[in-house]
């Protein structure tokens, strides 16, 4: 379905990325609501004072209140005609004050209001979700914002006596009673207080002390409240069918018009929904019907009781009739239905089931009435879906079970962790997994942690992107590393090292470092670790850390390498820049991205490590030239990795970003990491599977906007087409660093290679054979030794 521009679709709702009209909560009006009746010439305060004053049911200056002896009589008349119905019961003796002490404090039903729905925004003001209770949509209005039509409709057909009883109708009662003894129905004699006391308190079971209740809290909901608000609270609060809770929800859902806009035709249709709101459905018609003919026979007996009661004449009865309405579903008021196909449905799973419980607890539905306005950008999200989902379903052979295997993207603006486009699966109607969103579930991410290890690194100062590391087979505390490719020997320089992504010289290099240091730095920098789902955190002898074995999610990948991105500042996933109550337009939150920054690394080292990782040459000869990694017309940097054991590969993985775009792709099979569910052989290196989406997405998404780059900061210099931070390097006395060669370091060379090729011409002597590893856990997650380091099978996480 095409997306409709902003502004279409629901416009009550969408009106500009504004607050919509008419929603009050408990009556309090909104920017530019009438004033509540005998305010005039109050000041704004001391109208907000004497609205709350009304609502919590203070009345000053009246008298004390006092208890009717009508109400007794009517309550004694109403149980001596049901019991004289039942015969042989026991006479019913109703004492007020027993009763009295068995009901709410009616001074609360202004506080009881249901929760009012939540509608969320995408970053063009087009609404694309309402939060809601299920099966209830409720927005709330003032007694002003309601039509008149409306207002005198539901009196007239529900309780004509309203503006003139007490808190009770005894004619009512003694009609119903005595057609309760009858067995013939003779109406309800509930009048609009005892009805609100039931919508909002009671539970109606049929039985005669209910009855006795509802009529005492009717009492005394009149006695604390004016004829206008009890109408304003039960026109807010009674149901309309069509999951409707309200009469401006109804007007909205039925005609996508506002209460106050409803004329005489509409009012009475809606006015008769609430006796039987199924069977008057007026949507519910035959296909060669525009309306059901029960919904038009209740509208002419709402007519006619308006008549019968003065509120209009017979010939606007007749013409209101006569008007032809044109009523719509919910399907037609909840985005879900009317624009399901352009829904970003795993970026609202993320808002409304982790991001907005985490950060405002249930606020945000209950008492709800928030304006949400989202970073996600819909033409981008458009394109990230229609991307993983063309990829990965045209390559089924990607997958040991064919056409089983899943994709997800999650693509920021590192810049201030604005989230602009979140796909969590291929599939989404899959009824296996296809509404797993994979873009927040965890897997091993392979060697996308290398970004971490060889950015602290740097960060010590000892060694730079020219430093030698050696790339020869070590055993130590009983983990061997190994190679994507199985091969090993010699020396490779260090951004040689990052751009191959070469696994036993990253090993060195974490070694070199700790491995405290680089954990610290990537979950200072965003990542959430886990260990077969469970949180967890590295340990110092865990060397298969920078390979990728804790798990992370697409989500915290993006996060972690867009501070990279934005030269060493971190921010927070941010997906929501403003949020308002929809009753009167109060800022709640607003994101201030400056605010949120932190500094985790140094800018001269994140600028390296950008320009490093962006260098088509510095990854060959493994991945070739102008990969998939490569976004063409403009520079980028992007990092693959691949985790598995021995060699079969579980998932695969590609983040890459330009200064002000990122995003992470992983690609896999959702059920699981074991050899039922891996990859095939040929997808490898995270060239295969993940970078295909990721390079087209980019291109896509960056097509007609400027290609830009950073600006070297003033502490790096650039020899040899490499970059230094200043004070190290070449043009220093440190130099390019000492070999990183431990454990078993033997490197006695000076030269190390060429350009060409990044690896020494004098390699080490080989090492010991090493110890056998432990055995593979279910999940390919290293078993630690007894000596406490990891063990990994086989060749291990890779590209």
């Amino acid at each position: 379905m095409a997306l409709p521009p902003p502004g279409e679709g629901r416009p009550r709702r969408v009106r500009s990325g504004r607050v919509r009209r008419g929603g009050s909560r408990g009556g309090i009006s909104g920017p530019g609501a009438p004033a509540p009746a005998g305010t005039a010439g109050l000041g704004p305060a001391e109208r907000r004072r004497l609205r709350r004053d009304m609502l919590a049911g203070r009345h000053r200056g009246l008298p004390p209140r006092r208890r009717r002896p009508g109400l007794r009589v009517a309550l004694l008349l109403l149980a001596l005609l049901c019991t004289a119905g039942f015969g042989a019961s026991a006479t019913v003796y109703v004492g007020y004050n027993v009763y009295l002490a068995q009901i709410p404090d009616a001074t609360t039903v202004a506080q009881m209001d249901p929760p009012l729905d939540t509608n969320v925004y995408a970053s063009n003001g087009t609404l694309i979700d309402i939060i809601h209770p299920p099966g209830h949509y409720h927005l709330d209005t003032t007694y002003d914002g309601i039509s008149p039509y409306m207002r005198e409709a539901t009196v007239d057909i529900e309780d004509h006596n309203y503006w003139t009883e007490s808190s009770v109708d005894i004619p009512r009662i003694v009609e119903a009673g005595w057609g309760y003894i009858r067995h013939k129905y003779a109406g309800g004699a509930s009048t609009i207080p005892e009805q609100l006391a039931k919508i909002t308190f009671l539970h109606d079971n049929g039985s005669l002390s209910y009855k006795v209740k509802e009529i005492i809290l009717g009492n005394e909901i009149s006695q604390e409240f004016s004829k206008q608000q009890i109408l304003e609270m039960y026109l807010n609060r009674i149901p309309y069918g069509e999951q409707t809770t309200g009469v401006e929800t109804a007007a909205e859902v039925y005609f996508h018009e506002t209460a106050a806009q409803l004329d005489l035709a509409q009012a009475a249709m809606l006015a008769g929904l609430p006796q039987a709101p199924t069977a008057y459905n007026p949507v519910l018609h035959a296909a060669n019907q525009t309306i059901n003919p029960a919904a038009k026979a209740r509208q002419r007996q709402v007519l006619n009781a308006m008549v019968k009661y003065g509120s209009i004449t017979q010939a606007q009865a007749d013409a209101a009739y006569r008007e032809p309405l044109k009523v719509y579903g919910y399907q037609q008021y909840d985005p879900y239905y009317y624009m399901h196909g352009s829904l970003p449905v795993s970026f609202l799973d993320y808002l409304v089931h982790y991001y907005l419980p985490q950060t405002f607890g249930d606020t945000f539905q209950d008492p709800g009435g928030w304006d949400i306005y989202t970073t996600i950008n819909l033409k981008d999200q458009a394109l990230a879906d229609q991307t993983v989902s063309g990829v990965v379903n045209s390559h089924p052979q990607w997958f040991l079970q064919k056409g089983g295997g899943d994709g997800a993207l999650v693509s920021m603006d590192p810049q201030n962790g604005e989230i602009l486009a979140m796909t969590g699966s291929a599939n989404y109607n899959s009824p296996i997994f296809g509404q797993l969103n994979m873009a927040i579930e965890t897997r091993q991410p392979g060697s996308t942690m290398k970004l971490f290890t060889y950015s602290a690194l740097l960060a010590t100062r000892q060694y730079t992107m020219t430093t030698p590391i050696s790339n020869n087979l070590f055993t130590i505390d009983g983990y061997t590393p190994k190679n994507y490719e199985g091969t090993s020997g010699g020396y490779c320089l260090m951004e040689y090292c990052l751009g191959n992504s070469i696994n036993i010289a990253a090993v060195r290099a974490e070694y070199a470092a700790g491995v405290m240091p680089i954990a610290n730095l990537a979950v200072a920098a965003g990542l959430n670790l886990y260990n077969g789902g469970q949180p967890a955190f590295a340990t110092p002898t865990l060397y298969s850390f920078t390979l990728g074995t804790l798990q992370v999610s697409p989500l915290d990948l993006a996060d972690a390498a867009s501070m990279i991105a934005d030269l060493g500042i971190a921010h927070a996933p941010a997906p929501v820049t403003t949020i308002r109550d929809a009753t009167d337009g109060r800022v709640v939150y607003q994101y201030n991205p400056q605010a949120a920054a932190r500094r985790v690394l140094p800018e001269n080292v994140a600028f390296v490590m950008d320009q490093t990782l962006s260098v088509d040459a510095f990854r060959q000869p493994d991945f070739g030239s102008n990969d998939k990694l490569t976004l063409p017309g403009r520079q980028a940097s992007a990092k693959t990795g691949t985790s598995g054991a021995g060699f079969t590969n579980y998932d695969n993985w590609t983040v890459g970003w330009t200064p002000n775009l990122l995003t992470s792709v992983w690609v896999g099979d959702p059920r699981g990491e074991g050899g039922k569910y891996s990859l095939t052989p040929g997808v490898t290196s995270g060239l295969t599977g993940a970078a295909p989406i990721w390079q087209a997405y980019m291109e896509g998404v960056t097509q007609g906007t400027p290609a830009t780059w950073y600006t070297p900061p003033s502490d790096v210099y650039q020899a040899g087409g490499t970059w230094y931070l200043a004070g190290t390097g070449p043009d220093s006395a440190a130099g390019e660093g000492p070999a990183i060669c431990q454990p078993g370091c033997g490197y006695a060379g000076t030269a190390v290679g060429t350009a060409q090729s990044g690896f020494a011409s004098n390699p080490e002597p080989p090492t010991p054979a090493p110890a056998p590893a432990p055995s593979p856990t279910p999940g390919g997650v290293p078993v630690p030794s007894p000596v406490g380091g990891p063990g990994t099978p086989g060749r291990g996480p890779g590209h």
